[in-house]
């Protein structure tokens, strides 16, 4: 979508930051990290309300302020995985963090076990 430019948003309501870190701050990481999922419940649900894939159908200005705000939440959201999974959150900051959408590759690649005899 928009040839892969990063439009300028706004962090979705619900999206915070605050009560994340003062569980940091307590050292209270399990509780900390139990936010990210509600956090993520939020985008999803703009996701699937607003319908991105059906704007860039017919309605271009629609759909840049609703992939502007998703990337922003996401980046929000990106900041609260730094601390637990740094390189998977360097990874999605280099493709959101930018202008133009950056080279995506797998997050959580599959591994190849070997199958079992």
């Amino acid at each position: 979508y928009l040839d892969g430019s990063v439009p300028i948003g706004e962090k979705l309501p619900g999206i915070e930051i605050e009560s994340y870190a003062n569980r940091m701050l307590n050292l209270e990481l399990s509780e900390a990290v139990s936010v990210i999922p509600e956090q993520l419940k939020i985008v999803d649900r703009y996701i699937e309300e607003t319908k991105p894939w059906e704007l860039a159908k017919f309605d271009q200005d629609k759909l840049k302020t609703v992939l502007g705000n998703m990337v922003v939440s996401i980046l929000v959201i990106n900041r609260m995985l730094y601390p637990v999974i740094p390189n998977t959150a360097d990874r999605i900051f280099a493709i959101l963090g930018g202008e133009k959408i950056g080279k995506i590759v797998p997050l959580f690649p599959r591994l190849d076990l070997p199958k079992s005899v």
